[in-house]
């Protein structure tokens, strides 16, 4: 079966510039240099011209070599933390009928614009799960943090929050601060 190089799917992917990971480790490694080379021209001093830049040379290769596994250290502990802070919060949470439970359970999907432009904040993707519930997240204006059902006819309600480490907790909040917005609530009406 001959494939189709004239589809631009079928090349590997190209960037430009570097990840975060990959700056930290320069940037470890070029503070490890200056300091390894600062501290050598100190040290070597005792030992003349020629002693102060040898020492220098090799405290700066030295510095390179401790910043490089200082860089590369810092990415797995902050790779180590996020993974602690995803287990807590995995994204996105499971569906209210506790069926759908990992990523390849959802669908993403675009949210229709009638309901976007009734709550401001709103991401315009949500997520659809294999029982056909529709859900969406948000990035402002009360809806950070947010998991929330869009139901059929439109209407939000809120379903799951989470702080920054903590777990996914039910969301009790059914205030609307758009008044044109419709918000609706499982939750026993007050006597």
């Amino acid at each position: 079966m001959k494939t189709d190089r004239s589809d631009s799917s079928f090349l590997p992917h190209r960037r430009a510039g570097c990840t975060l990971d990959e700056l930290m480790v320069m940037l470890f490694a070029f503070g490890g240099l200056l300091l390894g080379a600062q501290l050598g021209w100190r040290l070597g001093g005792a030992y003349g011209s020629l002693g102060r830049m040898g020492v220098a040379i090799g405290g700066g290769l030295g510095g390179l070599v401790a910043g490089i596994f200082g860089g590369i250290g810092f990415v797995i502990l902050g790779d180590a933390l996020e993974k602690s802070r995803l287990r807590r919060q995995p994204f996105p949470p499971p569906c209210e009928n506790g069926c759908c439970r990992d990523e390849a359970d959802f669908a993403k999907f675009e949210i229709p614009p009638e309901v976007l432009q009734s709550r401001r904040g709103m991401r315009a993707r949500g997520y659809r799960c294999r029982c056909g519930n529709s859900y969406g997240s948000g990035y402002e204006d009360r809806l950070e943090n947010k998991f929330f059902r869009i139901l059929p006819d439109g209407a939000i309600r809120p379903y799951l929050k989470h702080g920054i480490w903590g777990p996914w907790k039910p969301d009790d909040d059914v205030e609307c601060r758009n008044a044109d917005a419709r918000c609706v609530t499982d939750a026993p009406a007050e006597r």
